[in-house]
């Protein structure tokens, strides 16, 4: 039988005196294990978004914050006594009010700034571990767009 565990959704807000509005989301997430250990387990998060933004538009007003909500759901293992990790996840994030620049303003001496929505998705894979005493190697793919990283490190 698969056992789930997870954080119950959490509630934070606070009041931000520089923009005069009280600030609030949600974020949680949800673990089902599917090893009796806990070594491999699949995992979902959601959490909303919120970042005031310092960025001028053409009237020089500073940009409405950011806000929108982030989604993932993925497997993570564990095996051979830690000595090797690896997991594999989706995800998508949405953004409403993203600062992109839209020109400079001589007069101000200011980059000026248009807000524009934005959305990423993806895949990530991420795999590491010990290959012999002190000596790690982990590497990872995160799509679109491809990109690949590989490192090697030493433990002393």
């Amino acid at each position: 039988m698969h056992e789930a565990r997870g954080d119950p959704a959490r509630f934070y807000c606070c009041y931000w005196p520089e923009l005069g509005t009280i600030v609030a989301g949600v974020y949680g997430d949800i673990y089902l294990r599917i090893t009796t250990d806990w070594s491999t387990y699949a995992y979902g998060s959601f959490a909303t978004i919120f970042n005031p933004q310092t960025e001028l538009d053409h009237d020089l007003k500073v940009l409405s914050p950011i806000g929108g909500d982030a989604i993932e759901a993925g497997l993570k293992g564990e095996w051979f006594a830690g000595r090797l990790n690896a997991s594999a996840a989706v995800f998508r994030v949405r953004q409403r009010n993203t600062a992109e620049s839209d020109g400079f303003d001589t007069a101000s001496g200011q980059t000026l700034y248009r807000t524009i929505d934005a959305t990423s998705k993806g895949i990530e894979f991420d795999v590491g571990g010990t290959i012999a005493p002190g000596l790690q190697v982990s590497g990872g793919y995160y799509g679109p767009p491809r990109a690949a990283t590989v490192s090697l490190g030493w433990k002393f």
